[in-house]
């Protein structure tokens, strides 16, 4: 089939170029607001937060735990205190391309009417993980969590393609020492790559909201 698609294609001796998009996200402070018709009134507002941050095995397992734990705390003060929002996503990841960086994206879908007052409990929830961390009681759900997943994961094929992957392509190894890393984390651990990712100086706020009638 190759020889007679490909094959059969005039060879004009043409070299060709590429172009390399920059993905590396935008520094500083960004805030975009746009209103959007739609069905039922609503209010999406993401807030994305990135900082640099070196691939370890550490770092991948700090941020995930940051991750989780955000999602407990604004559970307990967005969704069940306030009656904010049935959920707020969080989402944490770190990238070695095309920059070593770490993100934490959290995602608040509420009424608009209520948009400033839940901007201010997320808010809330990122200074009080800063200077206080995560409880001792959720740490040690997070850390249970992870542990069993992590022995879930070792059952799984595509598990250990990707970490074949990682330790021969770039060196990384995310296999051996995981639960020994996992045991030994902190609450200072993670107030401090809080600290890191969220008073970094990067941060980016994108709100749609339903217009307001008149």
């Amino acid at each position: 089939l190759l020889a007679k698609y490909l094959g059969a294609l005039p060879a004009k001796g043409k070299k060709e170029n590429y172009k390399i998009i920059d993905q590396r996200m935008t520094k500083g402070e960004r805030e975009c607001y746009f209103t959007k018709e739609q069905d039922t009134p609503n209010s999406l507002n993401v807030f994305l937060y990135h900082a640099p941050m070196k691939e370890t095995l550490k770092n991948d397992i700090l941020v995930d735990m940051l991750q989780q734990a955000m999602t407990m705390l604004y559970t307990e003060t967005v969704r069940e205190d306030e009656g904010g929002a049935y959920g707020v996503p969080v989402n944490g990841g770190l990238s070695d391309y095309p920059e070593e960086v770490a993100t934490m994206q959290i995602v608040l879908p509420t009424a608009p009417e209520k948009r400033i007052a839940m901007t201010s409990v997320v808010n809330d929830g990122i200074k009080k993980m800063m200077e206080q961390g995560p409880s001792e009681e959720n740490l040690g759900k997070i850390k249970e969590y992870m542990l069993r997943s992590h022995q879930e994961d070792l059952k799984n094929n595509g598990y250990w393609m990707n970490s074949l992957v990682s330790k021969t392509r770039y060196n990384q190894e995310f296999v051996e020492g995981y639960e020994e890393c996992v045991q030994a984390i902190t609450v200072e651990d993670i107030k401090q790559v809080a600290k890191q990712i969220f008073a970094s100086g990067n941060r980016i706020v994108v709100s749609m909201e339903t217009p307001k009638e008149d």
